[in-house]
């Protein structure tokens, strides 16, 4: 038994050796010599894409530190990372499992790159990065998602990130074209327009100078509180759900442009508005039929204001509230007929018996 464990062992040791040789001996696509990585390993590096596979390699010695899988990568970032004395760019490639993070100047110290056909060449002090950076995440099977200020524009500055924090760990929110980042330059997470619910991206703020950004996907029971967030914030947020929350928690494609907004509302207002101006012309039979209307509306007042009339004079004094015994107590007959005469005047149109309210009103007080 010890004999056959003896011969199994070494072939195993042996397969597991191929197998890695055959993932990292792969040519390298392009690479970034000497890159400070966050993630999956705290060190620098030389950053090197393949085919199938991204390795970071010991400087020095050559070995492999780790290597991951393109296929089991979905996602990349390119930011400006947020909180440097100098600009600086972070490099965020997502997997369900494991996130790699890696960030670098925008103007280095010399430095060095090496292209397919093994070509190394060393970049002089204040070279750009960035172009040599999109070469390096061009070879890679999905597009690099970067924020833009046409779509997210803080009000803090020309950036399109906010800042909070998530319990006590501060971070970004990024805001892009295809959700919503969360980064905190060690470890992100993501928020795809798909997954997001359809109320998903919420501010809350009780005193107006800060406010929580909530964020909820659309099969989750807990949300996500972004917390301490600049209350000014809230306005660009606000700007960009509505511009993107018909795509939440929906398939449709990035660049679908939103329903458009119903204005029969206000077409119908401003429609009302230019008729009450006089803006279109009526005819003559047309204005005759309004003012034979108009009149025949003014005959049926006054008969509705005779019949009040008629009523009024033969209020019984015995059954009127204001004229019972006691109903009101030293007013004269004289007084109560002229509080009668003003809210009739105020109501029909002027006294009942066409008399001058306030002369009777002034001949009553000089009785009193």
């Amino acid at each position: 038994m010890l004999e056959k464990l003896k011969k199994k062992r070494p072939r195993e040791d042996g397969e597991e050796r191929d197998a890695k040789r055959a993932r990292t001996d792969e040519p390298a696509l392009y690479s970034l010599h000497n890159i400070p990585v966050t993630s999956p390993i705290r060190k620098r590096v030389h950053v090197s894409i393949h085919k199938s596979s991204l390795s970071f390699i010991h400087p020095t010695s050559g070995n492999v530190e780790s290597s991951i899988s393109l296929s089991s990568l979905s996602r990349v970032f390119l930011l400006p990372t947020r909180g440097k004395a100098k600009p600086h760019w972070t490099v965020v490639l997502l997997s369900p499992d494991t996130q790699v993070i890696f960030g670098i100047d925008a103007t280095p110290p010399p430095f060095e790159t090496t292209d397919e056909k093994g070509t190394t060449t060393k970049h002089p002090k204040s070279t750009p990065i960035i172009p040599h950076l999109r070469t390096f995440l061009s070879h890679l099977p999905f597009p690099t998602l970067e924020p833009n200020l046409n779509v997210f524009k803080s009000a803090l500055g020309a950036t399109s990130g906010t800042e909070g924090y998530r319990g006590a760990k501060p971070g970004t929110l990024w805001f892009l074209q295809e959700g919503v980042l969360w980064d905190t330059s060690k470890t992100c997470e993501f928020w795809d327009m798909r997954d997001i619910a359809s109320d998903g991206v919420r501010t809350i703020s009780a005193t107006g100078r800060s406010c929580s950004v909530i964020l909820t996907r659309k099969d989750a029971e807990q949300a996500v509180d972004i917390q301490m967030v600049d209350g000014k914030e809230q306005e660009p947020i606000a700007r960009w759900v509505k511009a993107h929350q018909h795509r939440f928690g929906k398939s449709d494609d990035p660049g679908e442009a939103p329903p458009e907004d119903s204005d029969e509302e206000d077409e119908d207002f401003v429609l009302h508005s230019s008729d009450d101006d006089g803006g279109s012309a009526t005819s003559d039979s047309d204005e005759n039929e309004d003012n034979g209307r108009a009149n025949g509306d003014e005959e049926e007042e006054a008969e509705e204001s005779g019949e009040d009339e008629d009523e009024v004079e033969e209020l019984d004094p015995a059954r009127h509230p204001l004229l019972r015994p006691g109903a009101m107590p030293k007013m004269s007959r004289a007084a109560l007929e002229a509080a009668i005469g003003i809210v009739q005047d105020e109501f029909i149109g002027g006294p009942v018996d066409g008399s001058d309210g306030e002369e009777e009103g002034e001949e009553d007080e000089l009785e009193d």
